[in-house]
């Protein structure tokens, strides 16, 4: 009987990873779409991976999706030049700018709630205190 329970464990297991989403080749999407400046298409994206990561209970998926939220709502942009993300949005002293960082952080610090002792929650914490750097910054001009 024990055997068998495991079994239909092992099984479980195996059909539910399969099942699961591949988070690395959705987020390769995600910056591709960046790349190519669909942030519309990049968001429904990180939306979608939210919802899956958020049934999962994936916290370290919904972290990403928060820090690539705020870039796509910031409109940051691609340096083709570098290849890499210009750290500053191209928006970044809009009038709406102050409202997104808002709401972002608030987002961060509930997720924040989620973490233990981990890595996660370390990038969580410089993640809003990029947050609040931000918003002093547009709060000074």
């Amino acid at each position: 009987m024990k055997k068998l329970l495991l079994s239909l464990i092992i099984i479980f297991n195996s059909v539910i990873s399969a099942l699961s989403m591949n988070y690395d080749k959705e987020w390769k999407r995600v910056d591709d779409l960046m790349d190519r400046v669909k942030l519309k298409d990049a968001q429904t994206l990180v939306e979608k991976i939210k919802n899956v990561a958020e049934k999962e209970g994936d916290n370290r998926q919904l972290l990403y999706a928060e820090i690539y939220s705020y870039a796509i709502d910031m409109g940051c942009e691609y340096s083709l030049k570098n290849k890499t993300y210009i750290h500053r949005p191209n928006n970044f002293n809009s009038k709406e700018g102050p409202q997104i960082i808002e709401s972002h952080y608030d987002k961060s610090i509930k997720l924040l709630d989620r973490f233990g002792e981990s890595a996660e929650k370390y990038l969580c914490q410089f993640f809003i205190a990029s947050l609040v750097e931000h918003y002093i910054g547009l709060n000074r001009n």
